[in-house]
């Protein structure tokens, strides 16, 4: 017979999908899933460096990419999309009119610039798709193990055992994640 369910029994809610009923009891064993399990899966160590050895090819494919500072990068005039029309719409106008542009004007840099400019859009595209994949399942798998990891710390809270006890050691270090200490009122630094 498994353990007589409670209301505040830890690592059960109300809509638990193993069938549970009001006054039932848990199953011996098997019967506990923690957390809400968004990510099924491993990377392993070689398939994580094989990924990172990936994104050092692609910087290399690279040569020209620059990094900015963040004063530059506030500095620089953006280009969104509506920007981007522009600047092609420019081209082909002073393309169409190169009498009218003064002999000091660089056409071709210009039309290289918007080129790559137009490349490195797909590229960027691609890119922030594989961004927001990992991130999100970045996200997703934290929050898996993050409330396993409480649903364990609840279990131990649960469970007692006297102090000076492993137990009780692994609650005080789990707990150490949610102590607060004093709310201390920041004060002004003094005037000069």
């Amino acid at each position: 017979m498994g353990k007589k369910l409670t209301w505040d029994m830890p690592g059960v809610t109300w809509d638990d999908p193993r069938g549970l009923t009001w006054d039932g009891e848990l199953p011996e064993s098997g019967g506990y899933t923690m957390g809400s399990k968004l990510v099924h899966g491993v990377l392993t160590d070689a398939n994580r460096d094989a990924l990172i050895a990936l994104i050092n090819q692609a910087k290399a494919l690279l040569p020209f990419a620059v990094d900015l500072t963040v004063e530059q990068r506030s500095n620089l005039p953006k280009t969104s999309d509506g920007s981007i029309a522009f600047v092609t719409e420019a081209l082909s106008y002073a393309q169409q009119n190169v009498s009218a542009l003064p002999a000091d004007v660089d056409l071709a840099e210009f039309a290289a610039d918007v080129a790559l400019l137009l490349q490195l859009q797909v590229l960027q595209r691609v890119v922030d798709q594989f961004q927001e994949l990992v991130s999100d399942t970045r996200l997703a798998v934290g929050s898996d193990a993050f409330t396993a990891g409480l649903d364990i710390y609840a279990m131990f809270k649960a469970r007692g055992g006297g102090s000076g006890t492993a137990l009780d050691a692994a609650k005080k270090s789990l707990g150490a994640r949610f102590a607060r200490g004093p709310y201390k009122k920041k004060t002004p630094p003094p005037a000069s």
